[in-house]
Parts: structure tokens; C-alpha cells; sequence
């Protein structure tokens, strides 16, 4: 699955976050990539970061069909 940074203000910095079974699993490119291995339904961050601070996005992702 790719996913897309869409932020405003011209971010510096990125750190996505998914939460895949096990330990997160963490980027820093401002778009990135995941390969799920199983249905379910996972938490993703985005924390983009720019002079004047750090917003953060959380959304959930259902995967199915696997």
C-alpha cells in the first residue's frame, strides 16, 4: 500500500508510524510504502513536522482480501 503526505506549510520532516502485529514499524520519507501480511485492521500516523511545529494525522486502514 503507498501512502501519500498531502500536509500543509512546508514540512521539513516526516515520521510515519504503522501498526502492524508486533513492534511498529516506522519511515521518515516524506511518502512511503507498507506491505500488510495479513486482513486486519491497522492504525497509521503521520507526524509532519515544519518551523513552526509538529502535526499529527492518525487514521486506521482496513486490509482484506489477502
Amino acid at each position: 500500500v503507498y501512502f501519500y503526505d498531502r500536509s500543509t506549510g512546508v514540512p521539513t520532516s516526516w515520521e510515519w508510524q504503522f501498526g502492524a502485529p508486533g513492534s511498529p514499524v516506522f519511515s521518515i520519507n516524506q511518502n512511503t510504502q507498507w506491505y500488510f501480511t495479513a486482513n486486519g485492521i491497522y492504525p497509521i500516523t503521520l507526524k509532519a513536522t515544519n518551523a513552526y511545529g509538529t502535526s499529527t494525522f492518525v487514521g486506521t486502514i482496513i486490509v482484506s482480501g489477502m
